[in-house]
Formats: structure tokens, C-alpha cells, sequence
């Protein structure tokens, strides 16, 4: 099975990237940012590692064991059965992803992979496999997960199919969950395809989704993926709202009503009517991993706009009802800052947040409602880091539909179309910049490593566009 391969792009360095999609799951093949460890309850690249006994398990996007056609990049999962508990136990969890549908017709859903395992016998715990797939529906329907087993086969890539079927409704949201808790060894998937059809239609080849990234922030303005509700305790575009208190009348919502001039067409939206403890009501950013120096702190810069409904937003707090937390996953860590916003009007922040030293770091942007009493709209977030680790603010719309490249993956020469291009440049997925040249059509990348790129093309008249492309 041929990997999907979407004109997509990626730079750690604070720009757009690309991020590939089939069906309903979203970086389906492992290709989408960069390689690594993906540590419990946090999200990599789309990918969250869950369950409750994580003894002798791990989970990482790694790119040395890999299915031949399928890319340079793969998940690898190690669990170990102890004799209890169940496949929830280790767990990897798409990000949820909504869609509408015309609510007289079931959807039916086929889910294709492949896999191995150095399990010595997949089907000990149950005959029909002892690795499951889950389906996970949170829209308003709500219905019960629909699951399917997988015989795996030992130090054997196999392909796999199976299909779910969900009765009707208006709207989906659905998570593909991969449940390893009662395999007993490491297991490798890679080359995931997912179509729906019947009530609704989302096809194995979507197109590509630009998702915007402001240093550690993806989608920062609020403009990447569709409007709509935030649900409790899911993922939409890369925010996540949460709080004990964000339910009901206490809402939140990517809108396209009340936004600030210049920051695009989508604001953050929330609505928060009884003052309480912050954390109650809080809207969350996908954790992104980066190295650092090990040497120097870091600082971190947060601006953004934001007005109120609220009549005294310093009622709770003399420094504002507005909390903000950057949390460090990897050191478990938070800083806080408070912001004073103003009634019915926009105002800009700028806030400052010091880490110490460390040799790498996973931060999120923790924005918290809950002292508030109103609704609050949030727009034109940026963020950059400097010190001992550098992510730069810069937010470029990357228009990769219109960029052809061949062969991709490629061996050795790379084409492209040079038409209106003055040149070229060549990044690694660390950011660094590994060759600057004229657009003539071609790039000789016989020297490069295998691995991910990023191509981008310089227009004479000033356009910036980007695409990946994968060097075998």
C-alpha cells in the first residue's frame, strides 16, 4: 500500500506547515513534524499516548523501523502485559476531527494499516488478536465506541482492513484509538488510510490541511481547520478546551462574528458566566516538543488581542481575571501570568515566561476563563522563544496546492516547477538551512541523508511557498 503523499510543508523555525489527513485522521502515516518519544497524556504530531498502567511501555514516532513505501516515518509502541487489565491499559489516540452529515443514512468506515509486532503469540489473550482498534464518537449523536480486533503476526509486516459502521446522524466526531495493552512486545504501525461513506463521505485522499504555527503555538489566529464548538475534553485544530466548569452555559467556540481587524476571519470565543477558580474554564494548545541547549533558560513571549463582556475584569484578581499558563510537559512544570482586559474593547497583551536550562521541552498555552463573568473573544496570538532555544513568531500562509514536485519520495534529482520562481531553498526538519540556490527546475539531493525536507520556492514577485518531500 502506497503511502499518501500530500504537497504539505513543515519548519520548526515558526511558519506553516503541512499536515497530512485521510478520512478522519489526521497525520495518518507518522510523516507530519518531527520524530520522537511521545510521553503520557501528551500529544505529538496528532498522536497522544493514554492508559493507566504504563509500566514498562513507551510510545515514539521513530524512523528505523518503517514499512518499505510508507514514507521515513512510523509509530512504535512497547507494552507489557502483566496478566491483568485491559487494552485501554496503553493507548494511542488520534486527534478528534468533526464533520457533518446528512443524518438519514449510516456511515460505514474502513480503517487500513500496516503492522508488526515481536509479540511471539499475538492471539494468547484473545483468538480473534489481542490488538484493537476503537472508534470514538463525541459528536452529538454520542454512540458507543465501535471496536475490531487485529491478528498481528511476529517480526512480520502485514497489512490489515477492517470496517465499522455507525448509525445515523446530522454530525461525527471521531478518533481512530490503537489499543496495545494486552500485546506483549514492540509493535510498529505505519501507513494508515481511513475513507467514510454512506451519510457523509470523507475520502482516503483528502487534501491537504495548512496548519499555522507562532513559535510553540499551532494555529495561533484560529484560522486553520473549520469554524465551530469546542467540545469539552476534545481537541478541534489544535485547541482543546477543558475545566470542570466548561460545560452548559460555559461554552467555547472558533466563530467567525466577532474577530479583530487584520487577524484573519476566525477568533477563539468563550463564554464563561459564573466566577470560579481559573482552571475550571480553560482552553488549551497541542503540546509541541523542541530541543533546547541544556546551557542557557529560555524566555518565552506571548502576545495577543482580546476583549470582554465582563464589567470588572480585575474583580477576582488586581491583576486581572485572565490567567495565562505556559506549561513544560517535560519538566512538569507551569508559569503563570495575569492579564487585564478591558470591557467591550480590544486590547493587546504581551506577557514573559523564563524556563530554566534543559536539553529539550514540550509547551502549551494554557488560556483561563474561569474568573471571568461573560464572553471573551481571543485572536492574533504569536509567541517566539529566544536563549538557549529559538522559535520565531513569523505566521506565513503556505499555498502548497499549487506546488509540483517529482519524483517524492526522490533518490537523487528532485524536479519542480520553476515557472515565476527566483530560488530555492532547502531546510531540515530542525529548521536549519542547508542549501540556498537559483530556480533551475531541479535539485540534486544525492548528498542528503534520508530522511524529511522542506523545498521552499522564492517568488520573483515576492509569494513564499513551501513543500515537503522525503529523501529515500
Amino acid at each position: 500500500m502506497k503511502k499518501i503523499t500530500l504537497l504539505t510543508a513543515f519548519l520548526v523555525a515558526g511558519y506553516s506547515y503541512g499536515q497530512s489527513i485521510s478520512g478522519f485522521v489526521k497525520n495518518p502515516s507518522f510523516e507530519d513534524g518531527p520524530v520522537g518519544n511521545i510521553a503520557q497524556y501528551q500529544t505529538l504530531n496528532n498522536w497522544k499516548l493514554g492508559g493507566a498502567n504504563m509500566t514498562g511501555a513507551s510510545a515514539s514516532i521513530q524512523s528505523t523501523d518503517v514499512h518499505a513505501g510508507d514514507g521515513s516515518n512510523a509509530l512504535e509502541v512497547t507494552s507489557e502485559y502483566a496478566g491483568s487489565g485491559g487494552e485501554w491499559n496503553v493507548r494511542l489516540m488520534n486527534t478528534t476531527y468533526p464533520f457533518d452529515a446528512d443524518g438519514i443514512n449510516p456511515i460505514d468506515i474502513t480503517v487500513s494499516f500496516w503492522a508488526k509486532t515481536t509479540d511471539l503469540d499475538p492471539t494468547d489473550q484473545n483468538s480473534n488478536g489481542d490488538f484493537r482498534i476503537l472508534i470514538k464518537d463525541t459528536g452529538s449523536a454520542n454512540f458507543p465506541d465501535a471496536t475490531n480486533r487485529v491478528i498481528l503476526e511476529t517480526d512480520t509486516w502485514i497489512y490489515v482492513t477492517k470496517t465499522f459502521t455507525f448509525d445515523p446522524a446530522t454530525d461525527y466526531n471521531l478518533s481512530l484509538y490503537l489499543e496495545f495493552g494486552k500485546v506483549n512486545g514492540t509493535t510498529q504501525i505505519d501507513g494508515i488510510t481511513v475513507s467514510v461513506t454512506g451519510g457523509a463521505t470523507l475520502d482516503p485522499t483528502s487534501e491537504p490541511v495548512v496548519v499555522t504555527q507562532s513559535g510553540f503555538i499551532l494555529n495561533p489566529s484560529f484560522e486553520d481547520g473549520s469554524a465551530g464548538p469546542l467540545v469539552r475534553n476534545a481537541v478541534l485544530d489544535n485547541w482543546k478546551l477543558e475545566g470542570a466548569n466548561a460545560a452548559g452555559d460555559n461554552s467555547a467556540i472558533i466563530q467567525t462574528t466577532n474577530v479583530h481587524d487584520g487577524d484573519g476571519s476566525n477568533a477563539l470565543e468563550v463564554t464563561n458566566l459564573a466566577s470560579a477558580g481559573e482552571w475550571n474554564n480553560k482552553v488549551t494548545s497541542t503540546a509541541y516538543p523542541f530541543d533546547g541547549d541544556g546551557i542557557n533558560p529560555i524566555d518565552v513571549t506571548i502576545s495577543f488581542w482580546a476583549k470582554t463582556t465582563d464589567t470588572d475584569p480585575i474583580s477576582g484578581n488586581a491583576n486581572g481575571d485572565l490567567k495565562l499558563i505556559v506549561r513544560d510537559a517535560v519538566s512538569a512544570s507551569d508559569k503563570s501570568n495575569r492579564a487585564i482586559l478591558a470591557t467591550d474593547g480590544w486590547v493587546f497583551i504581551t506577557k514573559t515566561f523564563s524556563f530554566p536550562a534543559a536539553t529539550n521541552y514540550s509547551l502549551s498555552l494554557s488560556i483561563q476563563f474561569g474568573r471571568l463573568e461573560g464572553v471573551t473573544q481571543i485572536d492574533g496570538i504569536t509567541s517566539s522563544v529566544s536563549g538557549g532555544a529559538t522559535l520565531a513568531t513569523q505566521d506565513i500562509l503556505i499555498n502548497d496546492s499549487n506546488i509540483f514536485i517529482y519524483p517524492n519520495p526522490v533518490k537523487n534529482i528532485l524536479s519542480y516547477n520553476s515557472e515565476g520562481i527566483k530560488n530555492i531553498e532547502v531546510y531540515n526538519l530542525l529548521g536549519q538551512k542547508l542549501i540556498e540556490e537559483k530556480a533551475v527546475g531541479s535539485l540534486n539531493t544525492s548528498a542528503f541523508s534520508k530522511g524529511s525536507y522542506l523545498l521552499k520556492l522564492l517568488g520573483e514577485n515576492g509569494s513564499v511557498s513551501s513543500v515537503r518531500f522525503i529523501k529515500e
